[in-house]
């Protein structure tokens, strides 16, 4: 009679390994994170990572930014680039963590004053994005070791 004891344990292990799994994937690809937060979801689209436009820029503001030569059609937190490139994104077990190390973050993303803690988070799409390009081939990659390790 087969025993199904290799199977079984096979599988209560695989949680353990999908999360650590999705932890490394995060840390390895944090650029590409990074990059759609900033550039596709900011920048191109004005946009928090909830797909909420942005609230526009003040008439003084929108001066500014025609002499230069920035979009003035939607709310892109890009002025000198600071911002932008303080961005950081850590990956951990159960949750990635988006922050930006600039003094006047609080300022942008405390609710009431400006955009709101959303404008750290990365939007569906981006979401889908690394999930499809990064995070299930790594899955699979892993899961196909841990296969060949377990039934071995």
């Amino acid at each position: 009679m087969a025993s199904f004891r290799p199977a079984i344990k096979f599988l209560e292990g695989l949680q353990e390994v999908a999360f650590s799994v999705l932890q490394t994937s995060i840390n390895q690809n944090r650029v590409f994170i990074e990059d759609r937060i900033t550039e596709k979801q900011l920048f191109e689209k004005g946009e928090d990572g909830k797909g909420k436009k942005l609230r526009g820029y003040a008439r003084t503001t929108i001066r500014i930014k025609r002499q230069k030569g920035q979009p003035t059609d939607r709310t892109t937190l890009k002025d000198t680039g600071a911002f932008y490139k303080s961005l950081s994104v850590e990956g951990f077990p159960l949750a990635l963590e988006v922050k930006a190390t600039v003094p006047y973050t609080r300022y942008l993303t405390t609710e009431g004053n400006r955009y709101g803690i959303d404008i750290l988070r990365p939007s569906e799409e981006t979401l889908g994005e690394f999930f499809e390009k990064f995070y299930i081939p790594d899955l699979k990659k892993e899961v196909e070791q841990e296969i060949k390790m377990a039934f071995a």
